[in-house]
């Protein structure tokens, strides 16, 4: 099966994507000439596993840790009774 082919299987609009990913082993094909094909059961995991969801994946939650901040402005002097007058 074309990428073409495959693309109108599962209703999207462009190969391009589908090209990119055989481009870099993220979908297994074969390129044949200017012809990439796939196999049934590589259209079927993408769509098992990618198909439907767009844009980067959901970033992972870092951990995180509590830190204390310490004022970085110079420390006053104590009041004392003639400044409070």
């Amino acid at each position: 099966m074309t990428l073409t082919e495959m693309a109108k299987v599962l209703g999207l609009k462009s190969t391009t994507a589908l090209r990119i990913l055989c481009e870099n082993k993220a979908l297994p094909a074969e390129l044949k000439g200017k012809t990439w094909f796939v196999t049934p059961q590589a259209v079927e995991d993408y769509r098992r596993t990618r198909l439907g969801r767009r844009g980067r994946p959901a970033a992972r939650k870092a951990k995180t840790t509590t830190t204390t901040t310490t004022a970085t402005t110079a420390p006053r002097a104590p009041e004392t009774a003639d400044d409070v007058a």
